[in-house]
């Protein structure tokens, strides 16, 4: 009976290896990807609570809209059972967890929502942290701001980000050099 529940074991862990990752992708060795949720648009960063609840950061749309947070309860089977959007946080930038509150930042300012419980979103307004920061080029309008913690808690923002666009130009930013 050990025997058989050994190759059992070493069955499925083979069949897993083996299987399709999604979209094509090419994974190294021991790593595997599924589909959480599909059909949130465009995400920029993307942060996980401490129970597991998955936080994404949307950019805005063309029109300057749809910006803020969509915050996604997993099931058992790790697929969002539950999507929510919430906050009017625009630009799709930094999105991290810290003492479990979310904190966020766009183009000029960082954000801090706070959680009663394990709600799922926030039912208070973010706090504002940071307020004003300068944009890095001012042509354009998308300007990346990661945040990071250290251990004692100290926030950090990247100011510059202008390496990081993550859209096509046609030209090269307001004096830069080539």
């Amino acid at each position: 009976m050990k025997t058989f529940g050994a190759i059992l074991v070493a069955a499925s862990a083979a069949a897993f290896a083996v299987a399709p990752e999604p979209d094509g992708l090419t994974l190294p060795p021991g790593f595997h990807a599924s589909v959480v949720a599909e059909g949130l648009g465009a995400i920029r960063h993307l942060a996980v609570r401490g129970n597991r609840n998955i936080y994404v950061s949307t950019p805005q749309n063309q029109e300057g809209k749809g910006g803020g947070i969509i915050a996604l309860h997993l099931d058992a089977s790790h697929h969002a059972d539950r999507t929510e959007h919430f906050g009017t946080v625009d630009g799709g930038t930094g999105i991290r967890f810290h003492d479990d509150r979310l904190y966020a930042s766009t183009p000029s300012a960082v954000y801090r929502f706070t959680f009663r419980g394990n709600e799922l979103v926030p039912s208070g307004e973010p706090d504002v942290i940071v307020n004003g920061m300068p944009a890095s080029h001012p042509g354009f309008n998308r300007v990346n701001r990661p945040i990071a913690f250290d251990g004692k808690g100290n926030l950090f923002v990247a100011l510059d980000g202008s390496a990081n666009l993550c859209t096509e130009q046609t030209q090269p930013p307001p004096n830069s050099k080539r």
